[in-house]
């Protein structure tokens, strides 16, 4: 399975405060099933929670924010998960500098 968070926000699932990304985690660990999820798609969103718009935004400058995707890293169900950046080409270097950081501070 393949954890999109773009995806889950535009589905209504608010990932803009670590209450809601936490919240949003357990909802997609107990639907896909324990140790199912092998890929997150990572990327930030430029609409709202529950806009039904899948439009990808550089990590930290859209709706989601930058602070609640450290919280990936924090996550037992995803470690060792490769992460893949889903943004625009020409803010891909800064966006995998952005998880490094987050990273970091997991």
């Amino acid at each position: 399975m393949c954890l999109d968070t773009c995806h889950m926000h535009a589905a209504g699932h608010d990932l803009s405060s670590q209450p809601g990304f936490a919240a949003a985690l357990r909802a997609f660990g107990k639907a896909a099933g324990r140790g199912r999820i092998g890929l997150v798609h990572v990327n930030d969103s430029r609409d709202p929670a529950g806009s039904r718009r899948d439009r990808h935004a550089s990590l930290g400058s859209g709706s989601i924010g930058g602070m609640p995707f450290a919280q990936l890293f924090a996550a037992p169900a995803l470690r060792g998960v490769p992460f893949v950046v889903e943004t625009e080409e020409s803010s891909h270097a800064a966006d995998v500098a952005t998880l490094r950081g987050l990273r970091g501070l997991a």
